[in-house]
């Protein structure tokens, strides 16, 4: 056998297995049969299931199929050459003028951020927070639930602790 025609047979191989491999589905993304492509969509019912990887050659496909499974109750990422990429809810900027107008300049929030920063000075004073020390001063009664700065309400707590219970 010559070695263009052993090229040939592997191209047609080669194309005839690419053919089978993707098929177009009603959904209107291309959803191949196999793991491979550049991008993947990782995805699982819950944290404790077992993790399924789809492949896909575009992006846009890629996220169809994924909102699609959102839809059935599954959680994923898409990644790129098994980089996550960010959603495109994430890549949203967040508008501060915006946010400001219709939340932090109403009158209620003013008095609420001046006994923030009240409960805070004090704090300093007494030398139980420093500026830079990583910790909070938290209130045990959220302010928005009707708590106030009185010694009893407030405490000192690491960052990470009181914005991880922060609503609760």
């Amino acid at each position: 056998m010559k070695k263009s025609e052993l090229k040939q047979i592997i191209k047609r191989t080669l194309d005839e297995l690419l053919s089978h491999n993707i098929e177009e589905s009603n959904t209107g993304y291309k959803l191949p049969q196999s793991k491979g492509g550049k991008y993947q969509v990782k995805y699982a019912k819950s944290k404790k299931d077992k993790i399924q990887v789809t492949g896909f050659n575009d992006e846009d496909s890629a996220r169809k199929f994924l909102a699609d499974k959102k839809k059935n109750g599954f959680n994923g990422i898409i990644s790129l050459n098994g980089k996550p990429i960010k959603e495109l809810d994430e890549e949203k900027d967040r508008d501060y003028k915006e946010e400001y107008a219709n939340y932090h300049s109403k009158p209620e929030q003013k008095k609420n951020r001046a006994k923030r920063n009240n409960a805070r000075q004090r704090m300093e004073r007494e030398g139980r927070v420093k500026k830079g020390d990583g910790k909070d001063v938290d209130h045990k009664k959220p302010l928005r639930s009707g708590g106030g700065n009185s010694d009893s309400n407030l405490r000192v707590q690491s960052k990470s602790t009181n914005r991880a219970n922060n609503g609760s």
